[in-house]
């Protein structure tokens, strides 16, 4: 077996545990923080889920699997990390997992992502994408929008 990269990373929301969770599973809202994409999935373990939408020019439709979910706290699924359109180089799906945890009148989110097959470049290049892009926006999404 490969050893594996894993990326944790984790931020302090000024927002409810109910706003995050909305965030992260309604697909208006994943929309504005996850390249254009909705997601559409009825959040159970086992269930496909499917990302569609239109980035700088470029159609997106990739699918996934809820591996687990504790509604309002816990979502672990496979997702996609495909860079260029039909990048068929990396194998597999990276397993993101994020958790919900209430802090006083604050919500932390600890987001969690594995599963790069032992690919240091493949996992720094999703922690880039996590940690500039999709992190952010989503930090403004939940504080800032009713």
């Amino acid at each position: 077996m490969v050893n594996d990269v894993i990326i944790t990373r984790s931020v302090l929301l000024n927002a409810t545990p109910e706003r995050v969770w909305e965030a992260l599973t309604h697909p208006g809202m994943t929309r504005q923080y996850y390249y254009n994409c909705e997601v559409s999935c009825d959040w159970r373990a086992g269930s496909r889920l499917r990302w569609r939408g239109n980035y700088q020019g470029r159609d997106i439709d990739a699918e996934g699997e809820v591996l687990e979910v504790i509604p309002g706290r816990l979502i672990k699924y496979t997702g996609f990390d495909r860079l260029t359109e039909g990048d068929i180089s990396r194998q597999g799906d990276v397993h993101i997992t994020h958790e919900i945890l209430p802090q006083g009148t604050k919500t932390k989110l600890l987001t969690t992502l594995e599963h790069f097959e032992g690919d240091e470049t493949r996992a720094e290049l999703a922690a880039q994408q996590w940690d500039f892009e999709i992190m952010p926006r989503l930090q403004t999404l939940v504080e800032t929008t009713l």
